[in-house]
């Protein structure tokens, strides 16, 4: 019987199916095999068990759980989020409906980390025309994933582009071309809202606007008042020149 006490069943059931009918051992034996049977056939049962019991594990899993995940996308943590993601893929069952979902997922993040670096390598590298294709691309798969553009990734390509519109804002100012200059401050502020260094270059062509109808005003009143308007068009509502424009021009009327 020590076959069947080290879990040989096979070899044991063989064994005991030689022993004669006429042995004093049959019965025993008969005993014997259909306990050997019953033992092999749990065994047999067993990784099934474990099979079935693994596959019901793999379906435990929660849409909230990939939102959950995408929050670390959103901080930046994009290698965080990849783990999270992955670590879900195991839990969801081969051809579970969120599988596909979360293989997407996994699939356009890790196509962001690669766009994102390569964009900054170019704009660092003053490849500006490069980088901005790249951001456009990545902006576009960024909706894709979060439904928006809004994250970590996306507000450095914002900061980007502002500074940009605001180079050129400036080489306007520069060139006393207020009209483009007011432009780009505009484009940055559309892209980045509050940004301080459009803001700065507004307040310098307000106050630009603003001393040149001074400078008029003695000469040509008319002149003098188009310039306090486009201080109105260019001046924050609440900034000191665009009050000072509003006096000037309500004391006119």
């Amino acid at each position: 019987m020590s076959l069947l006490e080290n879990q040989n069943y096979t070899q044991g059931i063989e064994k005991l199916n030689t022993i004669s009918e006429k042995s004093v051992y049959y019965n025993d034996a008969l005993i014997e095999l259909q306990i050997a049977r019953t033992k092999m056939q749990q065994t047999q049962q067993i990784p099934q068990t474990q099979q079935m019991e693994q596959e019901e594990k793999k379906q435990e899993i929660n849409p909230t759980e990939i939102e959950e995940s995408l929050t670390y996308y959103c901080k930046g943590k994009i290698d965080t989020c990849l783990s999270r993601l992955s670590a879900l893929k195991e839990k969801v069952q081969s051809g579970h409906p969120l599988e596909s979902k979360v293989n997407d997922f996994i699939e356009s993040i890790r196509k962001v980390k690669t766009l994102s670096e390569r964009g900054e390598k170019e704009y660092k590298n003053n490849q500006v025309s490069l980088a901005l294709k790249t951001w456009k691309e990545l902006l576009q798969l960024e909706e894709k994933i979060i439904g928006r553009a809004s994250s970590y990734y996306s507000t450095r390509i914002y900061i980007h582009l502002a500074s940009e519109y605001c180079k050129n804002a400036q080489e306007f100012l520069n060139n006393e071309d207020y009209i483009k200059s007011n432009e780009f401050c505009n484009k940055a502020l559309k892209v980045k809202p509050n940004f301080k260094e459009a803001l700065r270059i507004k307040n310098v062509i307000a106050g630009n606007l603003y001393n040149e109808g001074v400078r008029l005003e003695p000469e040509n009143r008319a002149l003098a008042m188009n310039k306090y308007n486009e201080v109105l068009q260019v001046a924050l509502p609440d900034s000191d020149y665009y009050k000072k424009a509003e006096t000037k021009l309500s004391g006119n009327k």
